[in-house]
């Protein structure tokens, strides 16, 4: 759903362009980059990750000019405990990073007539930005219960800027089914959006005032976020992912929600429950929290929900995943 949207926004930023003539293109040329060989894969009783190849797919014009780029990294689970988990997610792991470049190619006859109308407008080929498509993931959780997997992509189609989205995957470690909320437990997805009303109300009365407007539960931009793809579990909770023009515009970038597995005992279902955690909303350069007396508390902070490494010493999930090798146990 979210690379869908992304590829919606991307084909209203060329769809202003005239219709020109298009340069046939050449056969798509792929390259891989090598598995990272630096930590050997081996059995940690829990399921574990390890970066896997990447790939760079290519359509050029005529005259040899990349117009279309799309590149990929994963990652490969190490699992023997459960090997029919194991095999299930990389199977799933691999078909998204296949419709991921099949999606992108479907982008190829705009991104042609996106070079020749800059061409005809005076540029030059040596200065030519393709449209580029990018997409990378992050494990989040990984235990013998849990799997999250949360994936960062970019399109650019032009214009001014590109656009960011970020999509979960979650498993169920023993099976290697993909989660859907009702498979979460009843009340899990109510909990979690009267969270985010609750937060969005609060940040709009603050001043703060990032999103467009304040929010109904039964709003559509806010269920959606319950669907498959917008969210995750993390270490600190369920998390809602807010993504960009969802609830705000571009600017404020993307906001994720999260609610503690503490606020979720008794809804959460045991087998895919922690404990502790922290709810809050991360958005705009600030965590928010509410103290004891439900007052709005504001912290800067350097994570963005948009970057894939930001590094350490955030206040969210994301600064738990590691490079090249992630791993978590209960």
């Amino acid at each position: 759903m979210m690379m869908k949207r992304l590829f919606t926004l991307c084909l209203a930023m060329v769809m202003a362009l005239s219709l020109a003539a298009c340069g046939t293109s050449k056969t798509p040329t792929t390259s891989s980059t090598p598995a990272d060989t630096s930590v050997e894969p081996t059995s940690t009783g829990h399921p574990a990750f390890h970066a896997g190849s990447g790939s760079r797919r290519a359509l050029t014009a005529e005259d040899g000019t990349e117009v279309l780029v799309s590149k990929s990294t994963a990652y490969d689970i190490v699992y023997p405990e459960a090997s029919d988990a194991q095999k299930a997610i990389q199977k799933d792991l691999e078909q998204v990073v296949a419709d991921f470049h099949k999606d992108s190619n479907k982008q190829e006859e705009d991104a042609q007539t996106y070079y020749q109308e800059f061409l005809k407008g005076g540029g030059k080929k040596e200065a030519f930005t393709p449209y580029t498509f990018e997409l990378t993931c992050k494990p989040l959780r990984a235990d013998n219960n849990v799997v999250s997997i949360l994936f960062y992509s970019y399109a650019y189609c032009g214009g001014a800027h590109g656009s960011l989205a970020t999509f979960a995957r979650n498993y169920d470690a023993k099976t290697g089914k993909v989660l859907t909320m009702k498979d979460l437990g009843d009340g899990v997805g109510t909990l979690a959006i009267d969270n985010v009303v609750k937060f969005v109300d609060a940040i709009q009365d603050h001043g703060d005032a990032f999103f467009f407007d304040k929010v109904k539960a039964d709003d559509e931009s806010v269920q959606s976020m319950l669907t498959d793809g917008n969210f995750y579990l993390s270490q600190d909770g369920l998390v809602l992912i807010d993504g960009e023009y969802l609830l705000q515009p571009y600017a404020a970038g993307i906001a994720e929600f999260t609610t503690s597995y503490d606020d979720l005992k008794g809804k959460l279902k045991e087998e895919y429950a922690l404990t502790g955690g922290s709810t809050n909303c991360v958005g705009s350069g600030s965590v928010y929290t509410f103290d004891k007396d439900g007052k709005l508390v504001s912290t800067k902070t350097d994570y963005d929900p948009a970057v894939s490494d930001d590094g350490a010493g955030n206040t969210n999930t994301a600064q738990d995943a590691a490079d090249g090798s992630v791993s978590a146990s209960n």
